[in-house]
């Protein structure tokens, strides 16, 4: 079974994309499950930038291949503008 590495704290997250990722023989594995503190200022305009700025500290850090994921509230009836944080997009998740 191939390992990697989720840059996410959240377990619940971490539980999604660990089911489904085992489907296709991937051993999803987070920074709680290493003994690896990393703290990652999350400067990015949008969450897809955050999510490489994860992805790349945590990947550095431990040298496993890492995947990142960075979710962000989006507000049906609201611009783009006037969305919490960042500009974001739907999700399909």
């Amino acid at each position: 079974m191939k390992k990697i590495l989720f840059a996410t704290k959240n377990p619940s997250k971490a539980n999604f994309y660990k089911t489904e990722l085992e489907k296709y023989d991937i051993d999803v594995l987070t920074i709680l499950d290493l003994d690896v503190d990393i703290e990652v200022e999350e400067t990015g305009k949008t969450g897809e930038e955050n999510a490489i700025l994860k992805a790349k500290a945590y990947q550095k850090e431990t040298g496993m291949i890492t995947i990142a994921v960075d979710d962000n509230l989006y507000i049906d009836g609201l611009t783009d503008e006037e969305q919490p944080r960042y500009k974001c997009k739907k999700s399909k998740w």
